[in-house]
């Protein structure tokens, strides 16, 4: 996924994102195990839903469904 980044100092100008086939399966996993991440979303480009996992530098990595 190509997506434009925010250059202002101080904004996460890199965007990690990955793909998932069953999105809710894996949210649940990741609760289960102490990973904590958002509730899904379900915004205009993934219909499916998205979820982001903050970490520790900063970065909000996201992970989507799109099959």
């Amino acid at each position: 996924m190509l997506t434009r980044a925010s250059l202002v100092a101080g904004q996460q100008a890199v965007l990690f994102y990955l793909d998932s086939p069953n999105l809710p399966a894996l949210r649940e996993h990741f609760l289960a195990n102490g990973v904590n991440l958002s509730s899904i979303t379900y915004p205009e480009y993934m219909s499916k839903g998205e979820v982001g996992v903050g970490d520790p530098d900063g970065y909000v990595p996201l992970i989507g469904q799109t099959g």
